[in-house]
């Protein structure tokens, strides 16, 4: 494809983001689920959750998790959040989650583009006591990574999905919310967020945007200003592209079957959240937009005519107090100004730019050692004991975050009641601050 031509304003802010790679943070033939369902090469380990994903219940002003967040079994089976009730966000959902790996080619694309995808979804009871995955080194890092690094990295994340668990598919189809990882990042970099998002009644679709994976850094020891650009074009693209692919799956698929594409949301951090923005912008198709610590509206509306007030799409704001790669005040608060009701922001005043992944659980020491990638030191920012404690800033990313699409995805009016800044502090303190306007 063609690059973007980029002045030097914008080739400035382009160089802001390489701070996120390194350390976090319609077509006829294209290739999808291999034998199994896992990826080629993969070890087919169980996959599942990060540090910070069963933070329990949390109460707020519309009452405790007895009364409207139970999320446990009932006569009719487990109940997420819908129009009739409301379950708590921030607490693991109601249903089991499964994790396949599907590889996607787009043969329009130069070298015929391939898009590895981890998809979470809604599993059935056959998976309690199963097997969950934890993301060994050779399903974080490509081979060529692998091979840079040596056999002795010890990095994995740790989940509480299984791997190709059934699908669940009796109070289905559910909506899909498609997740956009940081520059430099992974697809499983946010774990804590992702895998729990299943566990409320949600498809969850995250590719690897190759070319901007942290594979990528430590395979060629930087990413340049014309990676960064050419990123910046691919990346609605990529999204654009796996989602026409799941939709033209054939009917009878088990994955066609729990996909709801009238319901679709987007999420994602750093550059993920410009993608996120930036797709929606675009012209996507999307009912939702949640965008984790998003650099500035002159980059996310880059050769985007239509102000972004002009859009009625609800859209969220995650912001980190003390993030350092992107500073709110240069970036996220040019996308609120600009930005029309229904609009919403949280802030976790202690966080840094990398809160919002699991990035800080790596093993950076390991990979620091081999690559000289300078990571250690730019996950000071979110990753340092000065930072929001993993445990409660994830139960305020996902009270807000999760709860949010339960309103605008799941249809979920009673949820508005569980978002308010009572229920931040609640599970933060003084910590968080909630601005809404739904």
């Amino acid at each position: 494809m063609a690059r973007l031509g980029l002045n030097s304003t914008s080739a400035l802010l382009l160089l802001a983001l390489i701070g996120a790679p390194a350390c976090s943070d319609d077509s006829e033939a294209s290739e999808t689920m291999n034998e199994g369902g896992t990826e080629a090469g993969s070890t087919g380990m169980p996959a599942t959750t990060g540090p910070a994903a069963s933070t329990g219940v949390v109460e707020t002003d519309s009452g405790s998790a007895d009364e409207s967040s139970t999320g446990s079994d009932s006569d009719d089976g487990p109940q997420p959040s819908g129009p009739d009730n409301a379950i708590d966000p921030a607490a693991p959902g109601p249903y089991q989650v499964g994790v396949m790996t599907v590889e996607f080619v787009d043969p329009t694309r130069e070298d015929g583009r391939t898009l590895v995808t981890e998809i979470w979804y809604p599993a059935t009871d056959d998976a309690i006591g199963m097997d969950t995955v934890t993301y060994a080194p050779e399903d974080i890092f490509r081979p060529d990574a692998i091979e840079v690094l040596g056999n002795d990295i010890t990095s994995q994340i740790v989940t509480t999905a299984v791997r190709d668990a059934p699908m669940r598919s009796d109070d289905g189809p559910y909506p899909v919310v498609f997740f956009s990882h940081g520059s430099g990042g992974i697809r499983m970099q946010s774990t804590y967020y992702t895998v729990d998002m299943a566990s409320h009644g949600y498809v969850v679709v995250s590719p690897d945007h190759i070319g901007n994976t942290l594979s990528d850094i430590i395979v060629t020891g930087d990413l340049t200003t014309a990676d960064l650009a050419e990123s910046l074009g691919n990346r609605p693209l990529d999204l654009s592209f796996v989602r026409e692919e799941l939709e033209l799956l054939e009917a009878g698929d088990p994955l066609s079957e729990i996909m709801d594409f009238e319901h679709v949301g987007v999420t994602g951090h750093s550059f993920g959240a410009l993608t996120s923005l930036r797709w929606m912008g675009q012209g996507a198709d999307v009912d939702a937009v949640v965008a984790q610590a998003p650099p500035s509206m002159e980059l996310n509306w880059l050769a985007i005519s239509t102000p972004l007030a002009d859009f009625t799409t609800p859209i969220q704001l995650q912001v980190g107090g003390t993030d350092l790669t992107l500073p709110a005040e240069t970036n996220a608060d040019t996308v609120w100004e600009a930005a029309s009701e229904p609009r919403s922001r949280m802030t976790l005043s202690n966080a840094g730019h990398f809160t919002f992944s699991d990035m800080c659980s790596l093993n950076i020491a390991d990979i620091e050692a081999v690559a000289e990638l300078g990571v250690s030191s730019a996950l000071e920012d979110g990753c340092t004991k000065e930072n929001t404690d993993p445990e409660i800033a994830g139960a305020a990313i996902r009270h807000y975050g999760i709860g949010f699409f339960n309103v605008y995805l799941r249809g979920s009016t009673p949820t508005l009641d569980l978002l308010t800044q009572e229920a931040g502090e609640a599970i933060a303190g003084d910590l968080v601050t909630w601005e809404a306007e739904l």
